[in-house]
């Protein structure tokens, strides 16, 4: 019997320490790394010269969502994918959008041609 009860509370702790774990961080959304640049457009577009408070907090929302390589990539193709729906953009624009916040991270000079898969470190 004592030995149930030591079988019992050992599979009761393991499965409260498995449940305590994170989850796993799920993959890049497009819509979310969209809707955290939309405020950028007129940035972008050269519409305006400095980009918006709100464009910056969402430029360091995508950032945070790109810790890996594979994050990185996918980002990547999230922006590229949405360039056509921009209008005329200025690429370079794109890609210092994080110095012109203050951030210390770029993102690649994206563009039609631009293979995100090269993407190392933005």
């Amino acid at each position: 019997m004592a030995r149930l009860i030591v079988l019992v509370l050992i599979a009761t702790v393991g499965a409260i320490i498995s449940a305590s774990r994170p989850a796993a961080v799920a993959a890049v959304s497009c819509m979310s790394v969209n809707d955290n640049l939309v405020p950028c457009l007129p940035y972008v577009t050269d519409e305006v010269s400095e980009p918006s408070s709100g464009c910056c907090e969402g430029v360091q929302r995508v950032l945070d969502y790109a810790p890996s390589k594979p994050d990185l990539v996918a980002v990547c193709n999230c922006i590229k994918a949405d360039l056509p729906d921009m209008g005329k953009v200025d690429t370079p624009r794109i890609a210092g959008l994080p110095t012109a916040c203050g951030i210390s991270r770029n993102f690649p000079r994206i563009d039609s041609n631009y293979d995100c898969s090269m993407a190392s470190e933005f």
